[in-house]
């Protein structure tokens, strides 16, 4: 629903000037908004259109310029008609003209100080929640509501929402590896590490799309030449690579899941379980070990991952014991789910609880992980669709060979 707001009481009809276009924005970036601290906090950022400019080359031009942030548009959520008071203001020497202000919503998708002038704002995310505390205005909040309806309305195809996944999947592999001293990064068409890194975790990721299959490739041969340690894998997030010529072996293959933010709640665990997030070092040293069970796997999961505020561990206790657990990672504009672990009889149960509590953790944002077993059928049954296939590569090197 598009709104209609005048700072006036009246629409003005008697302009000394054609009133000007000053597109503006509502800036989302997963569960957070833009807000421009200021003695009433404003949700909304934009200028004037210069000569010759769409609406959205001015968008995009005036967001850069206050904010640093590069985004793109969902689309018109609203308008806004703003009028002075005054129609003489001294600094102006001319009659202060009236402002029609189309608002979009428009998501974050990255950020460069050196897009700033002098027109920079004050300015933060914060979360969605937060924005009633803060004093945010009833018409400002009004327009977020739209700007959220907006962004869940976006179709999404299979493909994309694949992309989405993997994205989120290798912004988790570069958390752990971060935590182990080990970081990797972000090139155009894949996520990539050089290091030696955790036991289960890739040394790529590709990302884009299938139709980056000539660059992935490429980036696959620049690893190989730079001689990677032992064993070492690439996660296929698209299933498009041939690698056993260059010595790979295909390690398991599974499907991308993806869940809308618009699906319902999963049904509630029996009530005699207590769900909790891990906070402390003594419960995540338990919790990886109710997660590893008899192949005793430890050292994974570090401490620093307690300090991320995008990462949340989950756990179920029944009478005090840790019976299930799951990992919720909020990046790329979703949430991915991952180790998880159920007990065998109540599986279904104990899955949809980790679900319900990462909904918790990080609400309105699409849930995505990916399954290669029969645990597919407890995921589709919770809500999640598949949405594309991937296939994990094993290397061993030359040296570990012989």
């Amino acid at each position: 629903m598009v709104c209609l707001w005048s700072f006036a009481p009246v629409w003005r009809t008697n302009y000394r000037h054609a009133p000007l276009l000053a597109p503006c924005a509502i800036v989302l970036r997963d569960n957070e908004v833009l807000v421009v601290r200021s003695s009433v906090p404003i949700l909304s950022v934009g200028g004037r259109c210069h000569s010759g400019e769409t609406l959205e080359q001015t968008l995009l031009r005036e967001v850069a310029e206050e904010t640093g942030w590069i985004v793109s548009p969902l689309g018109v959520i609203g308008f806004t008609h703003c009028r002075h008071l005054d129609d003489q203001r001294p600094d102006w020497g001319r009659p202060a003209p009236d402002f029609i202000d189309p608002l979009f919503a428009v998501v974050a998708e990255a950020f460069d100080i050196q897009l700033m002038d002098s027109t920079a704002l004050p300015c933060e995310f914060v979360p969605v929640d937060d924005v009633e505390r803060l004093g945010v205005e009833e018409i400002n909040r009004r327009f977020l509501d739209e700007a959220l309806r907006k962004r869940l309305a976006i179709k999404m195809t299979n493909s994309q929402k694949a992309e989405q996944a993997a994205l989120n999947n290798a912004f988790w592999c570069d958390a752990v590896c971060d935590t182990h001293g080990c970081p990797g990064e972000f090139r155009e068409a894949a996520w990539v590490n050089f290091q030696q890194t955790p036991m289960f975790y890739p040394n790529a990721v590709t990302l884009g799309g299938a139709g980056q299959a000539p660059l992935h490739r490429e980036c696959v041969k620049e690893m190989i030449a730079a001689g990677m340690p032992a064993e070492w894998a690439i996660k296929d997030s698209f299933g498009t690579l041939e690698l056993n010529p260059l010595g790979f072996k295909v390690l398991f293959e599974g499907q991308w899941l993806y869940r809308p933010a618009t699906a319902p709640a999963p049904p509630a665990c029996p009530t005699a379980v207590q769900w909790e997030i891990i906070t402390t070092a003594l419960a995540l040293e338990e919790w990886e070990v109710s997660w590893s069970g008899a192949s005793g796997v430890r050292g994974i999961f570090r401490p620093m991952l307690l300090n991320n505020k995008d990462v949340a561990i989950i756990a179920a206790r029944r009478a005090g014991r840790l019976v299930a657990g799951a990992i919720a990672n909020r990046a790329a504009g979703c949430v991915g789910i991952s180790n998880v672990f159920v007990p065998a009889q109540e599986a279904q149960e104990f899955r949809n609880g980790c679900i319900a509590s990462a909904l918790v953790a990080f609400p309105a944002l699409p849930l995505v992980g990916y399954e290669s077993s029969s645990e597919m059928t407890d995921m589709q049954a919770a809500g999640f669709e598949v949405v594309g296939g991937l296939r994990v590569w094993l290397r061993i090197s030359e040296t570990r060979r012989n």
